[in-house]
């Protein structure tokens, strides 16, 4: 490699590669190593590429040449169970945008990065980036990466000095309580496998009250609010081509919203107990009406 940073991010992803334990002192830098270790060997392979020395290579080599290109990063801000992948893939729909889900940021990575400065640590963001994409093409040197991010996503945008937009997506703080507590299982049993409900409930619950917390004073391209798109498409669509400033990405969005079906609440495997519905809105109240005074230019409701 040609720079000490650059050695250092690959001695990592080579110990998540190659490590029989993941490494990480908590679940979310396990859960951050194990995306390493099933996407980086993927995209490799898709990339045709049989060495991974020479992976890499490609790998900073297209992250530099973004840099110069000013291709620009949109960091999709949201809580987790705001439907930030369905908007995602919304973006994805004509090919002018390449949606990498949410990007994890885990200690040893951001230790690295931010003692970075400039062009450099641009340049490594980006290649944290394009490892979460599904392919690296000729495409990758220009085209917007759309970056899911939870919370991680603020860091990195804070420490991002190239082209960037941040979107707020707002939802239900009630229905983001709902979804990460009962909807998304996998994610559950790697982060907390032995909380009851309604102990996770409340993590979840804690969880939403210091994403807010965390937006509060932050400065927004665009703020999205997920139960206002249904009968609204032509104008989000209309705001979200605007907040793109290439004119060859602004042309993007060609969709249609109403396929979607808005009326899913809580419905799946398994049903909610109306106990856990009441108990969260309860907490919510309680927890984030602290925010409801601010001028964070988006306001906290509830359904």
């Amino acid at each position: 490699m040609k720079t000490q940073w650059q050695t250092d991010l690959v001695n990592y992803f080579e110990k998540c590669l190659g490590s029989p334990e993941l490494p990480g002192e908590t679940p979310s830098e396990k859960r951050a190593a194990s995306k390493v270790r099933t996407h980086l060997p993927r995209l490799q392979e898709l990339a045709n590429i049989s060495s991974r020395t020479n992976f890499y290579k490609v790998l900073f080599s297209v992250s530099e040449q973004r840099v110069s290109n000013d291709a620009e990063i949109i960091f999709l801000h949201s809580a987790g169970g705001s439907g930030s992948h369905w908007v995602q893939d919304l973006l994805l729909k004509k090919g002018l945008v390449q949606p990498c889900g949410e990007v994890k940021f885990a200690k040893p990575v951001s230790s690295i990065v931010s003692r970075l400065k400039g062009t450099e640590r641009d340049v490594a963001l980006n290649a944290i980036h394009l490892l979460n994409l599904s392919d690296i093409d000729l495409n990758s040197l220009y085209i917007p990466i759309v970056n899911s991010s939870h919370m991680s996503g603020w860091k990195m945008s804070d420490l991002y000095r190239g082209k960037k937009r941040n979107v707020l997506l707002l939802r239900d703080p009630v229905d983001i309580v709902m979804s990460r507590t009962f909807r998304k299982n996998s994610y559950r049993e790697f982060i907390s496998p032995d909380s009851d409900d309604q102990e996770y409930l409340r993590k979840n619950v804690s969880f939403v009250k210091e994403f807010y917390r965390k937006a509060i004073g932050k400065t927004f391209d665009l703020v999205i609010k997920f139960e206002e798109i249904s009968g609204h498409e032509d104008e989000v669509i209309e705001n979200l081509k605007s907040i793109l400033t290439r004119e060859s990405a602004r042309s993007f969005m060609c969709t249609d919203f109403r396929s979607r079906n808005f009326d899913n609440k809580y419905k799946g495997d398994r049903s909610v107990d109306n106990q856990f519905i009441v108990e969260a809105k309860n907490l919510l109240r309680q927890e984030l009406s602290v925010f409801e005074s601010t001028n964070s230019g988006f306001s906290v409701s509830f359904g």
